[in-house]
């Protein structure tokens, strides 16, 4: 049966377009089509739950409403309305849904119109970027997991990435921003995505999960940047980000972190100095070295270069702790903290810190002096040399009796 005009303004009043009454949508209308005027006031009624009229009414004021601004009562109406009346999933009313503004009120009429069984039809008619993240919200209304509608969404950007190798850079931000639209509704439920997003090996999609974090989880952001650092997750772009978006973080471990990235040393270093203390660098860089049994000569000597020179007394007072953990036995002493320790104490000792160098001239070990040159990332040319740390010992006692002539 057509649909009626008056039926359609009636519903638009009821729905709070206006001020009507909404008497005719609780008696139900004419059952013979008639127009509503009061000489068919008496008329035999239909209820609006088995008015088949209605159901089309309310597929016409969905189809309309997305393409259109529909005023703040709208969806609360039609939500009312659409508990009262049965409308079918149509494939154009789950267009409709996917197009409409993200009032939350939306997602509640989808879910009086759809149900789980119906997301995979909607997923069918999407067709660009900007609906993914409202087929993900209305899964997440109807029950599902934001998590998948996350990696959904981060997954078209990584898809996006690899259809557009020659993609400008200003395309891929365009990309990166519909992304973020897209994911920024599903909230702090998809934090964990975005950490492992952070791994990516495309660096729009781990780029995309920096920002996103630092919006969703602001007060874990340093901790979340900290971990993926130390997996050597993010390049020196991401990294950069990072140190933009972290602020004053007082927390030295996460500049250390980004120091394991041999390309990105110096400016963590840099970001370091400028956000802590001399004193307390000092004292973070022994308590933080990164633990390991190789270190490149690079890394090493942006740890010494933390040092600076007025710092010889903290190094000495910090090498000092670490022997008498070790019993007063140098080769129990951590390798990388003897080896920055000491080096530092050849650029800056002083008489006073004498003593402490002393103490290691007596350990016969051994460490490999690696020298490694870089390209971005990747390194071009390694060499290596094995040395005793009894002979950079001397070396820094050579160094403390030069200065004091």
């Amino acid at each position: 049966m057509p649909v009626d005009e008056e039926l359609i303004s009636t519903l638009g009043y009821a729905l709070g377009i206006s001020k009507r009454t909404e008497r005719h949508l609780a008696a139900g209308f004419p059952a013979n089509g008639e127009h509503l005027t009061p000489t068919t006031e008496q008329s035999p009624r239909l209820p609006i739950e088995t008015d088949p009229r209605m159901a089309e009414a309310l597929r016409e004021a969905i189809e309309r409403s997305s393409h259109s601004a529909p005023a703040p009562a709208f969806f609360p109406a039609l939500h009312a309305m659409l508990q009262r009346v049965r409308m079918p999933a149509t494939d154009a009313v789950l267009q409709a849904l996917l197009h409409m503004g993200n009032h939350p009120g939306m997602l509640d009429c989808a879910a009086d119109v759809m149900t789980s069984a119906d997301l995979e039809r909607m997923h069918r008619f999407v067709g660009d970027d900007w609906t993914t993240g409202k087929c993900a919200l209305i899964s997440a209304h109807l029950g599902g997991d934001r998590a998948s509608g996350a990696q959904a969404i981060l997954g078209r950007l990584e898809d996006f990435v690899a259809a557009h190798p020659t993609a400008s850079l200003a395309e891929t931000n365009e990309a990166i921003g519909r992304t973020l639209q897209q994911l920024r509704p599903l909230g702090a439920p998809i934090v964990p995505s975005l950490v492992r997003a952070l791994e990516s090996k495309v660096g729009a999609v781990s780029g995309a999960a920096i920002d996103l974090l630092h919006e969703l989880d602001e007060k874990g952001f340093a901790e979340h940047m900290r971990i993926a650092a130390e997996k050597n997750a993010l390049g020196p772009v991401q990294l950069k980000k990072v140190i933009a978006l972290v602020g004053d973080a007082p927390d030295p471990r996460l500049y250390f972190a980004m120091m394991a990235t041999p390309s990105f040393a110096p400016e963590a270093a840099a970001a370091l100095k400028s956000r802590l203390r001399a004193d307390k660098i000092t004292r973070a860089v022994f308590e933080h070295l990164a633990v390991g049994s190789r270190f490149g000569a690079g890394e090493v000597t942006t740890y010494v270069g933390l040092l600076g020179t007025d710092a010889a007394a903290t190094v000495a007072a910090s090498l000092e702790e670490a022997l008498g953990r070790a019993g007063s036995k140098p080769e129990g002493v951590y390798w990388l903290a003897k080896i920055v320790g000491l080096r530092a104490l050849v650029n800056a000792g002083g008489p006073a810190q004498r003593a402490t160098v002393a103490k290691f001239v007596a350990d016969r070990g051994t460490y490999v002096d690696e020298r490694t040159e870089y390209k971005g990332d990747r390194h071009t040319k390694k060499e290596a040399e094995t040395k005793c740390f009894s002979a950079l010992a001397d070396e820094a006692l050579k160094a403390i009796d030069g200065r004091g002539r």
